[in-house]
Order: C-alpha cells, then structure tokens, then sequence
C-alpha cells in the first residue's frame, strides 16, 4: 500500500477489518477471518504486485477487484467444511488473485508459473482456473513478441526487453498446459452431478450478468483493435467456455462464476497488452461516465 498516503492506508486497513469482522460474523463463523486474512494480505502488498506503469491506482484497483471476486471467492471457500481444508482453499484464492496482478508485469511472469504448480496442489478446481487463464495469456503473450525476441542467436534483439522472456513463455505455456491436464484429469475422475438449483447462481452471484457485460465489452474492443493474436484470443475464450460443464457438474455454481471471472480477467490483461485498447477504454470512460459507474456497481453485488 505504499501507492497511498498514510492517512488513506490506515483509513483503508481500518475499512477492510471491520467488514472483514461484520461478513464473518454474519457468517456465525469465526474462522471466515482465516479468509480475510489472506486476502489482506494480497490487499497489503498490491503495490508490489501489479505494474505501476499499467495501472496507476494500484492498490484502489485491487481493492474493486477483490470485491468484484469477494462473493465467489467467499462461496468456493464456505463449500469447504474442515477447518484445516478451508484454510488450504483461502491459501489458494489468494495466490490466485495474487499470480493474476503478478501477470501484469512481465518480469514477475516466473512467479506466476510457480503459483501454477502451488494453486494447483492446494485445488485443482482454482488452479484450472488459473492455468487456461496463464496457458491463454502466455500464448498471446508469445504471439505479440517480437520476432528478434523469440530467439536468442537473432541479431535484432529488443534490448529493452528480457533475453530471457521467449524462454519464460514457453515454460509457462508447458507448466500451466501440464497442471490443467492434471486438473481436469482430476475433475473427470471424480465427476459426480451437483444437485445445485438454476436460482442459486441468482442468489449467491449476481455479478455473473455484470462480468458476462464486460467480457462482452472487452471481445468488442480487441475485435476492433490493431492487436495481432486475435485468433489465439478466442481460443482461450473457447478453452474457458468449454471446461464450465466439467467444474460445473462437479462443483456447482460457484466453479461457474470463478470460470467467468477468469475469462474476464483474461481479457483485461489481453487489453492492457494494447495501447490503443487502453486509450479507447479511458476515451468510452470520458464520454460515458455514468454508465462505466453503473456497470462497476454490477459487479460489486
């Protein structure tokens, strides 16, 4: 929380307390703070994690969304009964959200490949989720990299760009690709149907409508960009779409919602690869305001 002053990071730790103490006690239980506090701590160090050259507010902007994601999150951990389990999801959802704001820079793409391999050994219905996430922007990612970038005998080297990034993407690509197969292995192994009601995604993820807006969104605006991997793009759409059955089937909605979640996020680093997407963005931002606020709104519910 560096990125703010210290009156508006202690006024920030306050907040995030006392609604962490109010959720958990309407909740009639107390260990939900195991969760708060790992999501705290992602919260805590935000500033180290997303790129400040991307994102300017950082902390602000990890602050909405862990919100956006607090509901799903909250219910993928409540489905969890032993105290010792719970514990090993909230360790998980935090790395998640933690790897996720660590993708927006390229030097902390190694960690991301570490968070992998450790969220798909705590869960493996998060860390499907994290994987076709890090699988699909790794591609992309390699896709955009320039041609003197992808060998490291090219002449033409980017100097401003890591020699090591080509050999970065393809190990993210081989880890993450290994850790989802193992991930869905595991989902088919143990498929079982849920007997969870249609109502229930209405009840309990309201925001499912607002994300499913802004993936909208964000396809239109890569779609009408300059961007060069727009068929690697929607293949990872396909990847996420085509695995919700599966985790549906077996764990319910909530699996449902974090699937969506991972798209959305997918393609909003996709959007932070393009500065011309950015611009349209900030431009869409300035002329329809009120509209960017009501839809920021639907995701917090």
């Amino acid at each position: 929380m560096t990125d703010l002053s210290l009156r508006h990071r202690i006024f920030a730790i306050i907040a995030f307390s006392f609604s962490a103490l109010v959720l958990s006690y309407r909740s009639y239980l107390l260990f939900t703070l195991i969760f708060f506090a790992c999501i705290g701590l992602v919260l805590f160090f935000a500033d180290r994690l997303v790129n400040s050259e991307k994102i300017k507010e950082r902390t602000a902007f990890v602050f909405f969304v862990s919100a956006a994601c607090y509901q799903t999150f909250y219910q993928i951990f409540n489905r969890v009964h032993e105290n010792n389990k719970q514990l090993i999801t909230a360790a998980a959802l935090a790395l998640f959200l933690a790897a996720v704001l660590a993708a927006t820079d390229q030097k902390k793409l190694p960690y991301c490949i570490i968070a992998a391999l450790t969220i798909s050994f705590l869960d493996t219905g998060i860390g499907a989720a994290f994987c076709i996430l890090l699988l699909s922007f790794s591609i992309v990612k390699l896709k955009l990299l320039p041609k003197g970038n992808k060998s490291k005998k090219s002449p033409t080297k980017n100097k401003s760009t890591n020699p090591d990034t080509f050999s970065v993407l393809v190990g993210s690509i081989m880890v993450s690709l290994c850790c989802l197969a193992y991930s869905v292995y595991q989902a088919i192994k143990n498929t079982a149907i849920t007997s969870e009601q249609l109502d229930y995604i209405f009840t309990y993820f309201k925001n499912t409508l607002g994300f499913s807006v802004v993936i909208v969104y964000f396809v239109i605006k890569i779609m009408r960009s300059n961007i060069k991997a727009k068929s690697f793009i929607i293949a990872g759409i396909v990847l996420h779409i085509a695995l919700i059955p599966l985790y549906w089937f077996n764990y319910g909605w909530a699996f449902t919602s974090l699937f969506i979640i991972s798209m959305t996020l997918f393609l909003g680093l996709v959007c932070l690869e393009n500065n011309n997407i950015i611009d349209s963005i900030k431009n869409d931002y300035r002329n329809h305001r009120y509209l960017f606020l009501v839809g920021l709104l639907c995701l917090l519910q």
